[in-house]
């Protein structure tokens, strides 16, 4: 290979990883414009203004000018960052993402898979709920186990998508068993 082919193999390598630094510059500053214009009038306006700016360095060849200017942008980026910025409300950070926490230790009160029966319990683990005659009182296998009792109002909910029953229950701390 001639030292000129290097030369140029490697001026259009440096090209192609400075156009893909300023194309992940700008659709970060475009994300986080939209932080901070809440409202898309004004955020169409501040993406037009964006623009305009990556607009005007367009032309530029000299790969040392284009390397500076990509830094200050990024520091500019960097500096004016929102915040607090929006996230998805079921990503990793969002105000949904595991929204329920584990109980305490030492609470008398929880039983195991609690969240899972306030959300209501699918129409496939009724199979594993007995209920006992003669009250409300019910033994319920699987995640409470064979030997466990405990009181509770069965509640339906229907609707056109699926059947939950709703299971609001308390643990006994004996043994005893309603008659």
């Amino acid at each position: 290979m001639s030292v000129a082919a290097a030369t140029a193999a490697g001026y259009l390598g440096r090209r192609a990883a400075q156009k893909e630094r300023v194309r992940i510059l700008y659709r970060r500053a475009l994300k986080d414009t939209l932080n901070w214009a809440v409202h898309r009038h004004l955020f169409y306006e501040d993406a037009d203004l964006l623009r305009a700016r990556f607009e005007t360095s367009k032309h530029l060849e000299d790969p040392d000018t284009i390397d500076r200017m990509i830094a200050d942008g990024e520091a500019q980026y960097n500096k004016w960052r929102h915040p607090d910025p929006y996230i998805v409300p079921w990503a990793p950070g969002g105000s949904k993402f595991t929204r329920n926490p584990t109980p305490p230790e030492g609470d008398s009160n929880w039983i195991p898979g609690m969240a899972r029966m306030e959300r209501g319990v699918p129409r496939t683990a009724l199979d594993r709920l007995k209920l006992v005659s003669g009250g409300l009182t019910a033994v319920c296998g699987g995640e409470l186990g064979e030997s466990q009792s405990f009181t509770g109002i069965l509640l339906w909910n229907t609707s056109a998508i699926t059947e939950h029953i709703v299971v609001l229950a308390a643990i006994l701390r004996s043994n005893v068993r309603a008659k």
